[in-house]
C-alpha cells in the first residue's frame, strides 16, 4: 500500500517537473479594441515621419502571451530532465523567454519611422490623445520544450488613420527549427 502511494507520488512530481508551458492561443478579432465599426481610409499608404506622432494599443493576446513567456522562463531549465542539458542549451532556453523582447523591438522599429511613438493602455486613452497613426499591435511566440527545438514569433501591426479608418497591416514571421 505505501508502495504504490510512494510510486503514485514520485510519478506525479516527475511529470509535473518536467512540464513545459504551451503557447497561448492566437486571438484574431479585434474584439475589445473598436466598440464601433472600422472604415477603409482613403491613404494609400502609412503616413511616417518626424512630423507624424503614433499611438499604440496592445492586443489582449499580449497579455497572454506575456504571461506564458514569464511561465517559460521561470521553469526554462528546471525540470527533472533539463539537468542533463549542457548550459549553452540552458542559457538558450532563458535568453529566448524574455517576455517583452517582441514587444520592445517592434516599439523600437517603430519609433524610427514616426517622430512620436506612445503606447496606450487603452482606447480611450489613444481616442483622447488623438495621435496621426494608430497602430493595434499583437505578437505571439513558441518557444523551444524537451519535445521541439522549433522557435516561432509572429508580429503583426494594424495601421488606422486619425479617424480610426484602416490603413494597412505589417506582419513579420521568424521560425528557426
Amino acid at each position: 500500500m505505501k508502495l504504490a502511494l510512494v510510486s503514485t507520488l514520485t510519478m506525479t512530481v516527475l511529470l509535473t517537473g518536467c512540464s513545459v508551458p504551451t503557447a497561448p492561443k492566437a486571438v484574431s478579432s479585434l474584439d475589445g479594441v473598436f466598440t464601433e465599426p472600422v472604415g477603409r481610409s482613403s491613404a494609400t499608404h502609412v503616413p511616417n515621419g518626424s512630423h507624424v506622432s503614433l499611438g499604440i494599443v496592445y492586443r489582449r493576446n499580449i497579455q497572454a502571451n506575456r504571461a506564458y513567456l514569464q511561465h517559460y522562463q521561470a521553469n526554462a531549465g528546471t525540470g527533472f530532465d533539463q539537468s542533463l542539458l549542457v548550459q549553452p542549451i540552458h542559457d538558450a532556453y532563458v535568453a529566448t523567454s524574455r517576455p517583452d523582447h517582441a514587444v520592445d523591438w517592434v516599439k523600437a522599429s517603430l519609433q524610427r519611422q514616426f517622430g512620436s511613438v506612445t503606447v496606450f493602455p487603452d482606447m480611450q486613452s489613444l481616442r483622447a490623445a488623438k495621435p496621426d497613426v494608430v497602430a493595434i499591435v499583437d505578437t505571439r511566440s513558441q518557444l523551444m520544450t524537451s519535445r521541439s527545438s522549433d522557435i516561432e514569433a509572429n508580429v503583426s501591426a494594424e495601421f488606422y488613420d486619425s479617424n480610426f479608418n484602416y490603413i494597412g497591416t505589417a506582419q513579420g514571421m521568424t521560425l528557426r527549427r
